[in-house]
């Protein structure tokens, strides 16, 4: 009899384990076969087990034979198909039901199986499938043509994006496959080019030396320094000990190159 839970306002039920000890089967269901079976009456009947001996051998095979009753009149659904059997696992699993004054045991999971398609049946699966596919598309291509022309506009923004970065990947790749120089060549463009000018971004050495990115950063790193603070925020300077410090270059240099506020990796 089922007793109420005033604190904590549950339900308690005494379970029925009469039939705890009962084998029964657990069995993988196609969607499609769900489909039709969503809404029937209980008992039912959606199907037979038939167990036929293969040619040649002492092994049968496992047919589950759908019922007419069971499936629309105008459905293609394959009426035949195939138990393929799985071990069950260690831990015990049972199936409960429960109404509103019961909970009862049913019994326990004796056998796992996969309900699968039976081979004299893979054309009309397969005809079945594709005519889905098409209803599918169909409802696709109805649904973009009934859609906004805002949310078309959206789309299209989303594919240009898409594009810019495509374009991006494929810039960098490029990037990648340039020759390496020597370290000597690409340190000697390096100065030269730093005698133009005291600071210069990742992008502007790289086209400058013409060289892979990862590389140009493995030379920079032992002869400049990297600025993460304003105002020559993500740009390379040469180290101190590298500046070369002739009466042509001097007016080059900004007046707060020593300026203490930048920040120094």
């Amino acid at each position: 009899m089922a007793e109420a839970s005033s604190s904590q306002e549950q339900t308690v039920y005494d379970v029925d384990t009469t039939n705890h000890s009962r084998g029964l089967w657990l069995l993988k269901v196609p969607k499609y076969l769900a489909e039709q079976w969503e809404g029937l009456d209980n008992g039912t009947d959606i199907g037979s087990i038939d167990f036929v001996k293969r040619p040649n051998s002492s092994a049968q095979n496992i047919l589950f034979k759908v019922s007419d009753k069971s499936v629309k009149e105008d459905s293609e659904v394959p009426l035949v198909h195939t138990l393929k059997l799985s071990q069950s696992d260690q831990l015990s699993m049972m199936v409960f039901s429960q109404t509103k004054d019961e909970v009862k045991i049913e019994g326990k999971i004796a056998q796992k199986a996969d309900i699968q398609v039976d081979s004299s049946y893979i054309k009309q699966y397969m005809l079945m499938k594709r005519k889905k596919l098409e209803v599918i598309e169909a409802e696709k291509k109805a649904k973009y043509d009934r859609a906004p022309i805002s949310n078309v506009s959206n789309k299209l923004s989303h594919a240009n994006m898409r594009h810019k970065e495509i374009s991006r990947l494929k810039k960098e790749r490029q990037d990648d496959k340039r020759l390496r120089s020597d370290k000597q060549i690409v340190l000697d463009r390096i100065f030269e080019a730093f005698k133009k000018n005291q600071y210069y971004g990742t992008t502007d050495l790289v086209s400058i030396t013409k060289q892979p990115q990862n590389h140009l950063k493995d030379i920079l790193k032992g002869v400049c320094l990297y600025r993460t603070h304003a105002p020559h925020k993500n740009t390379w300077e040469l180290k101190p000990e590298y500046k070369e410090v002739k009466p042509e270059a001097i007016s080059l240099l900004d007046d707060d190159d020593d300026d203490d506020d930048d920040t120094i990796l």
